[in-house]
C-alpha cells in the first residue's frame, strides 16, 4: 500500500462543476490502485476543486473496477515497468442529486508512471462529463 501512498503525491486530480463553472466543492472521489484494484482511497474536493488529503483501506473490491480492469487487459495495452493502473470513481450522483442527473458516476481508468506527475483535469455535469491527463516527467 506504500507504493501506491508515494505516487498519490504525483497525482492532482481537480473537478469543474459545468452547472456553476466553479470547483466541485465536497464532490467525493473514491480512487482504486493495486494489480487488482482492491486498494483504495477516498476523499472530498476542497473549495478549489483538488483532492489533497486521501484515506486509505484494503477490505472493499469494486466490481466495476474489476469490469474495466479486465477492458484494459483485453485492449491488449502492455504495462510497463514502472507503470500502474488506476480508476477513479466520481460520485455526482450524490453531489448534483439523484432525481437532477443522468450520470451518477463517473468512471476513469488511467495509467501512472514512475518519476512522473499525473495531472487529470474533469469536468462534470448533470447529463455528462470530460476528462483530460497530463503527464509531466519530474526533475
Amino acid at each position: 500500500m506504500e507504493e501506491y501512498e508515494n505516487n498519490l503525491e504525483h497525482l492532482s486530480i481537480r473537478v469543474i462543476d459545468l452547472r456553476t463553472s466553479s470547483p466541485a466543492h465536497g464532490l467525493r472521489l473514491t480512487l482504486f490502485a493495486g494489480q487488482e484494484l482492491t486498494t483504495f482511497y477516498q476523499t472530498h474536493l476542497d473549495i478549489f476543486g483538488f483532492s489533497h488529503t486521501w484515506r486509505s483501506s484494503t477490505t472493499r473490491r469494486s466490481l466495476a473496477a474489476q469490469i474495466h480492469r479486465h477492458a484494459f487487459e483485453q485492449r491488449n495495452d502492455r504495462m510497463l515497468v514502472g507503470e500502474s493502473i488506476w480508476f477513479l470513481q466520481l460520485d455526482t450522483g450524490t453531489y448534483f442529486g439523484y432525481l437532477d442527473t443522468d450520470v451518477e458516476q463517473v468512471e476513469i481508468l488511467f495509467k501512472m508512471r514512475r518519476g512522473e506527475d499525473c495531472y487529470l483535469d474533469v469536468v462534470v455535469g448533470p447529463r455528462d462529463y470530460a476528462f483530460g491527463q497530463r503527464m509531466v516527467v519530474r526533475n
